[in-house]
C-alpha cells in the first residue's frame, strides 16, 4: 500500500506540478503570478492571480492564463487588460502568441488617446494595426449612453495613430444625424473629424456644411466636403494636401449650381452677367532642389464670377471687403552665393479682373557685392513681355443713368478702358561706399543709373489724374463720371535713363543705468538707444517722359525728384529672464521736398511710429502722418492689446485716413520706411474713419463669452460685430454666434467643439 502510494506520488507529480508563485522570463517577456500549474507532457502551463506579462513595451494583466510553452500560444481570462504607450484595451477573454504579440477578442473596451472605442470582435496585425467589429466610438468617457458617437461596422487602428471608420453614423445620444462610407481621424489630434457647421445666413438661408478628412497615402490627404444652402442649394468639393520634406502642394476643387446666384439689378450693378453654375479651382505648390538652391513657386485662381469669394470664401476679403485676386503666378529661382536668376509668369485667367500680364518676365539679380575696401556694387537685370488687361465687362457702359430726384445723368460718350503691352528691358547699377568717421559716424554716400527699354509707348500723354481716372473707371461697383484718357498705340519705342544720387548718414549713441528699477513696469537696469539718421536722395534727370510711358508698376512711375529725410529711431531696454527686452521704441522723422514733379516743394510729412511692450498682457503700437504744409492729419492708427486677468482679454484699434494726395517718394538705391503710406508715387487716398474692439471673458471654468466689433464713423455704423457664448458641456463645448459682415449679411450659428480636441469641431 505504501508502495502504490509512492509510484501514484510521483505519477501525478509528473502529470501536473502547482506552484505556490511563478516567475518566468525570456529576452521578450517576463511572466508572474500567484499560482501556477506545469502539464509538461502537454507542454502548457496555467497561470492564476495577478497574472502580469511584461513586454518592453506594453503590459498584459488577467486573472488567468493559459499558455503554450513551445508554440507561445496563450488564452488569457478574467479582467483581461492589455496596456501600452498609446492605448488601454480591456476585455474578459483574449486569445494570442507571446512570440508574435498577436491576440484576437470578443467584446472588448479599449481607451487610445482621448478615444473610447467598445466592439464586439477585435484582432491584432503583424503590422501593429488592429482591427475591431462592430464598434461605438466617443471621447465621452460615460460608458452607457455618451453625449455623443460614432457607431461604425468596424474600425481600423494604425501603429502611426490613424483611425479608420467603415459606414460611420454620427449620433447625439441614440439620435443618428449623418452618416459616411468611410472617415479618417487621428488619435492624437483632431485630424478628418466630421465637421458639421450648422446655422442661418440671410444670403444663404438655413445652411449645414459637412466636411471629412481622408489619408490617401503617407505624403497625401484629401478633405471631402458636402455642403447645403436653403437658398442656393448644394455644394461640394474636394481639398487635396501633398506633403514632402521639400514641397507642398494644396489643391481645391470646389462648386455649386446656385438657385439664387447675384444678378444685374436696375442702375449700375457691375455690369456682368448672373452665373448659375459656380465654382473655384485653386493651386498652390512650393518646392525645392539642389539644397534649396532652386525654389520652383505657383498659384492658380481660377473662379467662375467675381461674386463668388465674396458669397462662399468671404474670409478671404480684407477689412474693407475687397479681395487681392493677384495670385495667379509661376516662379522658379535659383539662388547662388554671388547671384540669382529667376524667371517668372503671371497671366490672366480672371476675365472679370484687371491684371498685368508677365509672359514671362527673366530676371538676374547681383547682391551687394564688394568690390573694393567699403565699395559694394547692386545690379537688378529684368526683362519682361507686359500687357495690361483691364476687366472684360459682359454689358456695355451704359450712356445714361437718371436719378427721379436730382437728374444726374451719365455723359453718353463714355468709352471703355483700353488694353495695352510692351516688352520692358530693365538695369538698375547702383554703387554704395561705406566708410566711418572718427570711428562714431556711419557715411554711406551712393550713385546709379537705371537704363529702361520700352518697344511700345504712347504718344498722348497720360498724366497722374488721367492715369487715376482709368483706375477709377474699371471699379465694377461704380460707374464712371467723365470720358477716360486711354494710352494709345502710336508712340514709338523708348529708351530711358535715370541718374541718382544719395546720402545716408546715421550714429548711434547710448546711456545705461543699471541700477535703475521699477517693479511695476518689470525694469530691472535700463539701456537708452538714440540712432539718428540721414537720407538724401536726388533724381536729377529723367531722359523720357513716364506720362508717355505704359504704367505696369511703379518702374515705369520714376520722375525726377529731390527730397531729404531726417529722422531719429530710440530703443529703451531692460534685461528679464536672462534676456535683453525692448518695451519700447521710437521712430520719428520729417521730410522735406526740394524737387517734386507736382511742385509740392517745402516740408512734407511728419512720420511717426510708437511701439510700446512694457509687460507680457500689455502692448501698445501707434503710427502717425501729418502734411507738416498743410498740418492735417493724413493717417493715424493705434492699437492696443490688454490681458486684465486670467478671466479677461481686451483689444482695441483706431483707424484716421483723411482725403489726402501723397507724393513721390522712390529711391532705387535705398529703402524708404514709411509707416503708413502704401506708395511710392503719387496716389489719391479717400477719407475713412473707425474703430474695432475684442474682448473675451471667461465668466467661470465652463462658460466663456467673447466678442468683436468694427463701428465706421464715415458710414455711421456698426460695419462687422460678433458675439459668442460658449459653454463647456460634459465632453464638448456649445457655442450660440451671431455676426454680421461688411455687407449687412446676417449670420446664427451653433457650434460644438469636443473638449478632447480644441481645434475639432462640429462647428467652425
Amino acid at each position: 500500500m505504501r508502495t502504490f502510494s509512492i509510484l501514484q506520488f510521483f505519477l501525478i507529480f509528473m502529470i501536473s506540478l502547482s506552484l505556490s508563485a511563478y516567475e518566468f522570463g525570456t529576452d521578450s517577456y517576463k511572466i508572474t503570478s500567484d499560482n501556477a500549474r506545469i502539464f509538461p507532457d502537454e507542454s502548457k502551463v496555467q497561470l492564476e492571480g495577478h497574472v502580469k506579462i511584461i513586454f518592453k513595451d506594453a503590459t498584459i494583466t488577467c486573472d488567468r492564463f493559459t499558455y503554450n510553452t513551445v508554440s507561445k500560444d496563450f488564452t488569457g481570462s478574467g479582467n483581461v487588460r492589455i496596456i501600452d504607450q498609446l492605448s488601454d484595451f480591456r476585455s474578459n477573454e483574449v486569445n494570442g502568441n507571446l512570440e508574435t504579440k498577436l491576440y484576437q477578442t470578443g467584446r472588448h473596451h479599449l481607451t487610445n488617446g482621448p478615444w473610447y472605442i467598445i466592439g464586439n470582435k477585435a484582432r491584432s496585425f503583424p503590422d501593429k494595426s488592429i482591427k475591431l467589429d462592430k464598434v461605438r466610438v466617443t471621447t465621452c468617457d460615460i460608458h452607457h449612453g455618451p453625449h455623443w458617437h460614432f457607431s461604425g461596422s468596424n474600425v481600423h487602428v494604425l501603429e502611426n495613430g490613424k483611425i479608420g471608420m467603415w459606414n460611420p453614423i454620427l449620433r447625439f445620444g441614440d439620435i443618428p444625424v449623418f452618416w459616411l462610407p468611410y472617415m479618417q481621424s487621428r488619435i492624437e489630434s483632431n485630424d478628418g473629424i466630421f465637421k458639421i457647421i450648422p446655422g442661418h445666413d440671410s444670403d444663404w438661408g438655413s445652411f449645414v456644411l459637412i466636411s471629412t478628412k481622408y489619408d490617401l497615402t503617407e505624403n497625401l490627404t484629401a478633405t471631402v466636403m458636402l455642403d447645403y444652402r436653403s437658398k442656393k442649394g448644394l455644394g461640394g468639393g474636394v481639398q487635396l494636401n501633398h506633403k514632402t520634406a521639400t514641397s507642398s502642394t494644396d489643391l481645391l476643387l470646389y462648386g455649386t449650381q446656385d438657385g439664387d446666384p447675384p444678378e444685374n439689378g436696375d442702375g449700375f450693378n457691375q455690369r456682368f452677367n448672373s452665373e448659375d453654375s459656380r465654382h473655384r479651382v485653386y493651386l498652390n505648390h512650393r518646392s525645392s532642389y539642389f539644397d534649396d538652391r532652386l525654389t520652383l513657386r505657383g498659384k492658380f485662381n481660377k473662379l467662375s464670377d467675381i461674386e463668388f469669394i465674396e458669397d462662399f470664401y468671404d474670409e478671404e476679403l480684407d477689412n474693407d471687403g475687397r479681395y487681392e485676386q493677384f495670385n495667379t503666378y509661376f516662379d522658379a529661382e535659383w539662388v547662388e552665393e554671388n547671384y540669382t536668376l529667376a524667371i517668372y509668369a503671371r497671366p490672366k485667367v480672371n476675365s472679370f479682373y484687371s491684371a498685368v500680364e508677365r509672359l514671362p518676365e527673366i530676371s538676374f539679380d547681383l547682391p551687394r557685392y564688394e568690390i573694393a575696401d567699403g565699395l559694394f556694387y547692386t545690379n537688378h537685370n529684368s526683362l519682361s513681355k507686359l500687357e495690361t488687361k483691364w476687366r472684360e465687362f459682359d454689358e456695355p457702359l451704359p450712356t445714361v443713368i437718371g436719378d427721379p430726384i436730382t437728374g444726374t445723368v451719365i455723359n453718353p460718350s463714355l468709352i471703355e478702358n483700353t488694353d495695352y503691352e510692351s516688352t520692358r528691358f530693365d538695369s538698375l547699377h547702383m554703387f554704395h561706399y561705406q566708410t566711418k568717421y572718427n570711428n562714431w559716424l556711419n557715411l554711406i554716400p551712393r550713385a546709379g543709373l537705371r537704363l529702361t527699354y520700352y518697344s511700345d509707348s504712347s504718344e498722348g500723354e497720360v498724366d497722374p489724374a488721367a492715369l487715376a481716372s482709368l483706375i477709377t473707371a474699371n471699379d465694377p461697383n461704380k460707374a464712371p463720371e467723365s470720358r477716360v484718357t486711354n494710352y494709345d498705340d502710336r508712340g514709338s519705342s523708348l529708351f530711358r535713363l535715370i541718374g541718382e544720387i544719395g546720402f545716408e548718414a546715421n550714429f548711434k549713441a547710448y546711456n545705461t543705468e543699471s541700477g535703475y528699477k521699477n517693479e511695476f513696469w518689470e525694469i530691472n537696469g535700463l539701456r537708452h538707444i538714440i540712432q539718428p539718421y540721414l537720407n538724401w536722395n536726388w533724381i536729377p534727370f529723367s531722359t523720357e517722359d513716364r506720362d508717355n510711358i505704359y504704367f505696369f508698376d511703379e518702374i515705369d512711375r520714376i520722375s525726377e525728384q529731390n527730397f531729404v529725410r531726417v529722422g531719429t529711431e530710440q530703443r529703451w531696454q531692460t534685461r528679464r529672464e536672462g534676456r535683453i527686452h525692448t518695451f519700447l521704441t521710437v521712430d520719428n522723422y520729417v521730410d522735406f521736398h526740394i524737387q517734386s514733379e507736382n511742385g509740392a516743394t517745402g516740408l512734407g510729412d511728419f512720420g511717426t511710429e510708437v511701439q510700446w511692450n512694457p509687460t507680457k498682457n500689455f502692448s501698445v503700437r501707434s503710427e502717425l502722418l501729418i502734411d507738416l504744409d498743410e498740418l492735417d492729419i493724413n493717417e493715424f492708427r493705434a492699437s492696443t492689446s490688454y490681458k486684465v486677468n486670467d478671466k479677461l482679454k481686451t483689444s482695441l484699434s483706431y483707424h484716421y485716413r483723411g482725403d489726402y494726395t501723397s507724393r513721390d517718394l522712390f529711391s532705387s538705391g535705398s529703402t524708404l520706411y514709411n509707416t503708413v503710406a502704401s506708395s511710392s508715387f503719387t496716389n489719391t487716398y479717400r477719407k475713412s474713419h473707425g474703430i474695432s474692439l475684442s474682448a473675451s471673458y471667461l465668466i467661470n471654468q465652463k462658460t466663456l463669452i467673447l466678442g468683436r466689433a468694427s463701428y465706421s464713423f464715415t458710414q455711421g455704423g456698426l460695419t462687422r460685430y460678433l458675439l459668442e457664448l460658449q459653454r463647456k458641456l460634459h465632453c464638448w463645448t456649445m457655442a450660440l454666434r451671431v455676426e454680421q459682415d461688411n455687407d449687412d449679411t446676417m449670420r446664427y450659428m451653433i457650434q460644438f467643439y469636443l473638449s478632447a480636441f480644441p481645434d475639432a469641431s462640429f462647428g467652425s
